[in-house]
């Protein structure tokens, strides 16, 4: 089906995904299976109507296809579509249509689920009482068992969405066969013999049916005519024109768009990638690996799944979102999802940030405007259940690994805090990131000793907080300055936690780590910022970072590098300064014109954190180039996501100057022009990803993006979120893309060879998430740098009191040996024979010890 609103079309679809029982199921006409993604959702109390009333009448919904299908009781359906927004200050437009068997015969039944789903859902919304709704199942096939003696209804998925068919069983009375609706101004047949409903200067399409019989042996034998529409507009009441037929074989009128396109995807140097999302606008925001390698999504859905119009026609209600998480096992098949929020509409809540244990538990952070979110009564863990309605406030839930039902949830602070970073470490702690205009909450019990306290300043702080030993509240700070200040992302790889933002501030407090190192600022009137803790809250150094101009570094922007224990931060420059770069080793950019916004790379030292890099990133004078993300793989790749607008609106794209390419990953080296449909095109705007060498050598560079279409601020694909999978060697990638009025524009897709969870249709509105990979096998095979070495060729041995590493060129090298707690314990100087180098270290602890050569670093393990 597909709604249209003059002269753009609002939607598109075929009917509905569905799921039989043990009632005939007769095969499809194209022979096409059931789509993963589209499937019928068991309402066990998760769905309200725009009066917030639950709605028992409602037994199925539709999920995965346009527009949304819910089936309810005594043989009615209702189709759903919804033009909302994320701003709950206005009204948003549902549109309903019903359609129901008619006439003296027809039977008013219930709907049957028929194959069940192999993934589940889970609901914790403020409606949902205080245990929300778990465990629910979905259905590939629903069947309306006798809506007429001996007719069947179906409702179920092919390859281009939803589809509903009519089984006329033997011993049927086809003239039965009618439906009424209500809610449409008026009914018409267009040329196509397609339903045309219209309502409220729009339409929805319901396509043309085919008619098609089953013989004995369960094979298809065509018919000879039409089953063509027949309507009656005074009653809304819709009929089938049919001929003659064999009455002893089932025969059936199947409606859906048939087949067309490819019927598999596959890009090119990709391994896998698929949209996901909802009908209105969704977000993917942060991913983590758990032990085991399965992979964990969050983000925020603004659709409209669980607000059921409460009559037939217009309805209105304020948008609301959910934050919600996903589970994707190690073949990238979805293995649960689950729903955090307040109310179904008018409240929004936002998931930003993922975080796990060592033990697997995951946990999801983020901030909501419902006062009502949280009902989960507490117990050993921090508890907050104070929240005032309309004010944002920061909230955290673990959630179960094995099924996603939600184990324990807290808000965190009120008046305006928000969390928009979180990591674990170990098997107790989990650090949360974000601001707050107010104080943020009091401790459980005592903080560990020498742990840094500061207190509420002004305006707004950041701040970093920690849940220890049974997730109880252990230590808090604000990063306090004279103005705003926001704490956007913290990474860990054990040593220490740091932290990255964004301050207006001039004065934020500056802290050392030793002689040689970078503490510094403030330079123009937005700075980015970092901030490094011990692992029990003691600060141990910070820094500004920015020019004499403005500059952001948000979302994920903060990584360390697993290896070496250096800290990169990457970002935007509101200009195109040149103020303190630092070539390094390596790949390296400067520019100095105006016009330009280019990104940035700052590097620093993980033994005294001295800025070794610090880079710009930019494609041309006229860029703006928006790193977004950054991550390490363990070989100590630095691999940066985000976004680039090439030139200025009025001029065509061209080739990128980052785009650098390798043997068997996707390639895209131009922005793909952004269109409108029957317009000029808008903007040239798409997501960018770049893989570094440990010392700094741009290996690999690529846009990835589509046509993106949306009129207005957001018309792009951004990359949110980057993870090297240690399970399979891949290297994921997520965030958001746009089409807007144009659902057939293009996107690189990958079914991932038919085994993964896979999307290929636009569900509707004007962002949806996204997750893609590359393929781990090309990536693995770079890295080699100057003098012929790599992290990951690099092997030392220890024995007898030294460490022995092999396989260097001849010449002088210079050795640096750094502890897990990144304190340097030796410096020397050494020289290779062309085989090996030794290195004397006697009365070295027991323990992992990094060991620099040069440039190149790897890790030896002392034992005694």
């Amino acid at each position: 089906m597909r709604v249209n609103s003059p002269p753009a079309i609002l939607a598109l679809m075929a009917l509905i995904p569905a799921m039989a029982f043990t009632q005939y199921v007769p095969p499809d006409l194209y022979g096409e299976t059931y789509m993963r993604s589209i499937g019928f959702w068991e309402n066990m109390g998760q769905v309200i109507d725009t009066d917030d009333q639950p709605r028992e009448d409602i037994k199925f919904y539709s999920e995965g296809g346009f527009p949304k299908a819910y089936l309810r009781d005594k043989s009615r359906v209702s189709f759903t579509v919804a033009v909302v927004d994320s701003n709950v200050a206005t009204v948003d437009t549902l549109y309903r249509l019903d359609m129901r068997p008619y006439g003296p015969r027809a039977n008013q039944v219930a709907p049957i689920g028929w194959a069940q789903k192999d993934w589940l859902q889970n609901f914790y919304m403020a409606h949902c009482g205080n245990n929300g709704v778990e465990g629910v199942i979905g259905f590939n096939r629903i069947i309306y068992e006798n809506i007429f003696p001996n007719i069947d209804q179906h409702f179920y998925s092919g390859s281009k969405g939803q589809k509903m068919a009519f089984v006329m069983r033997p011993g049927c009375v086809l003239s039965d066969l009618k439906l009424a609706f209500e809610g449409q101004d008026s009914i018409a047949i267009d040329l196509w013999g397609n339903l045309k409903l219209y309502y409220d200067g729009k339409w929805m399409v319901i396509p043309f049916a085919q008619a098609y019989q089953i013989n004995d042996l369960g094979s298809i034998v065509p018919v000879n005519w039409e089953a063509n529409y027949q309507v009656n507009n005074g009653v809304g009441v819709v009929g089938f024109n049919w001929n003659s037929y064999n009455s002893s074989w089932p025969l059936v009128f199947q409606i859906g768009i048939p087949p067309f396109g490819p019927t598999s995807y596959d890009e090119p140097g990709l391994c896998w990638s698929t949209y996901l999302g909802g009908n209105e606008n969704d977000h993917i925001y942060e991913s983590v690996e758990v032990e085991g390698g399965d992979l964990y999504l969050v983000g925020t859905t603004g659709s409209s799944f669980m607000t059921f119009p409460q009559a037939p026609g217009t309805n209105y209600s304020a948008a609301g979102t959910a934050a919600y998480m996903m589970r994707f096992n190690t073949d990238d098949d979805i293995e649960w999802k689950t729903f955090l929020g307040g109310q179904a509409a008018g409240e929004l809540t936002r998931g930003t940030a993922i975080g796990r244990k060592v033990e697997g538990q995951v946990y999801i952070a983020g901030n909501t405007s419902s006062a009502s979110m949280i009902h989960l009564q507490p117990g050993t863990e921090f508890y907050q259940t104070a929240a005032n309605a309309g004010v944002y406030k920061g909230f955290v839930a673990r959630l179960n690994k094995g099924n996603g039902e939600r184990q324990w949830s807290t808000y965190y602070g009120d008046d305006n805090t928000y969390i928009y970073g979180m990591v674990g470490l170990g098997p107790n702690k989990i650090f949360i990131v974000g601001s707050t205009i107010s104080t943020i909450p009091a401790l459980d019990v005592p903080p560990p000793i020498g742990s840094t306290y500061w207190p509420y300043s002004n305006d707004n702080d950041g701040f970093i907080s920690m849940f220890g030993n049974g997730d109880r509240h252990m230590w808090r700070c604000h990063i306090p300055g004279n103005a705003s200040d926001v704490a956007y992302d913290v990474d860990t790889k054990g040593a220490s936690i740091v932290v990255g933002g964004v301050t207006e501030s001039t004065d934020i407090n500056l802290i050392p780590f030793e002689s040689a190192s970078y503490s510094t600022g403030p330079f123009g009137e937005i700075d980015c910022f970092l901030y490094e803790f011990s692992t029990d809250g003691a600060v141990l150094w910070s820094t500004y970072v920015g020019t004499e101009v403005s500059d952001w570094s948000l979302h994920n922007g903060v990584a360390v590098d697993p290896t070496t224990n250096d800290i990169v931060l990457v970002g935007v420059c509101g200009g195109g300064s040149n103020v303190g770069l630092v070539p390094g080793t390596g790949w390296y950019q400067h520019t100095n014109s105006t016009n330009t916004y280019p990104g940035f790379i700052a590097r620093f030292s993980g033994i005294d954190r001295s800025r070794i890099w610090h880079t710009h990133i930019y494609d041309a004078i006229g860029t703006t180039n928006y790193l977004i993300c950054c991550e390490f793989d363990s070989n100590g790749k630095l691999i940066v996501g985000g976004w680039v607008k090439q030139g200025d609106d009025l001029l065509p794209a061209g080739p990128s100057l980052l785009s650098q390419s390798l043997p068997g990953l996707y390639q895209q080296s131009q922005i793909y022009v952004n269109q409108i449909p029957g317009t000029v095109w808008i903007s040239h705007q798409d997501a960018i990803l770049l893989i570094f060498s440990p010392t700094n050598e741009l290996l690999y560079g690529t846009y990835f993006g589509g046509e993106a279409s949306a009129a207005g601020p957001i018309n792009r694909e951004i990359i949110y979120t980057i993870l090297p999978r240690s399970d399979n060697g891949n290297l994921y990638f997520g965030g958001i893309t746009s089409k807007g009025d144009n659902p057939a524009s293009y996107f690189p897709l990958d079914d991932g060879g038919g085994g993964p969870y896979f999307e290929e249709i636009w569900q509707g509105g004007s962002t949806e998430g996204f997750i893609a990979s590359l393929c781990g096998e090309p990536l693995n095979e770079v890295g080699i740098s100057e003098g012929g070495i790599t992290v990951a060729q690099l092997f030392a041995h220890w024995s007898q009191e030294q460490v022995t590493i092999f396989d260097l060129p001849n010449g002088q090298y210079g050795l640096q040996v750094v502890d897990a707690a990144g304190r340097l314990v030796v410096s020397d100087i050494g020289r290779s024979d062309g085989t090996r180098l030794n290195l004397n270290l006697p009365n070295l602890a027991e323990g992992t010890y990094l060991l620099r050569v040069g440039t190149y670093a790897t890790r030896f393990v002392v034992i005694r």
